[in-house]
């Protein structure tokens, strides 16, 4: 028994500290789309987005979690997250020309910078489901038990 509690202590440490993280990204991306009336979170010019389509594969798929980056310019190859008839898409550049955009399967949608919301930077393969489900409101309730059933088995450090 000895042995067992340390273990026990350190996974539910571990597990604390998780839900304490998930806790903060769901936090701010609550409060960020509240206080900016916006419906995308972003971070330093820096956007998470899970994807949901299937035109850039075998690239990028969907349920992909994609981090994109807002830059000033954008090149011909940049996968590029951008804002269409108030929904998000996602896109390969094939020209740009004097800063407006085509995008491959969309060549008659001319996109400016104001359009776009940044070029891929980084994917987790079949992440944004998992996404979705840590900045859920849901999740913020398990963070909030977790949290107090932490307290509550953890005895009172002097």
């Amino acid at each position: 028994m000895k042995i067992i509690m340390p273990i026990l202590k350190t996974i539910l440490e571990v597990v604390t500290f998780l839900l304490a993280i998930i806790g903060i990204i769901n936090l701010y991306n609550m409060g960020y789309k509240l206080i900016t009336n916006k419906d995308m979170a972003g971070f330093l010019g820096l956007y998470s987005y899970r994807i949901n389509e299937d035109n850039l594969s075998p690239d990028i798929n969907k349920n992909d979690f994609v981090i994109f980056e807002k830059n000033a310019t954008y090149m011909v190859g940049d996968y590029i997250l951008y804002r269409q008839s108030g929904q998000y898409k996602v896109g390969e550049i094939v020209d740009n020309s004097n800063f407006v955009y085509m995008i491959k399967d969309n060549k008659d949608y001319k996109l400016t910078n104001d359009n776009i919301v940044g070029k891929s930077i980084f994917k987790i393969n079949k992440f944004g489901k998992i996404y979705d489900a840590i900045i859920s409101p849901f999740m913020l309730v398990i963070v909030v038990i977790g949290m107090i059933i932490y307290f509550i088995l953890t005895p009172e450090r002097n």
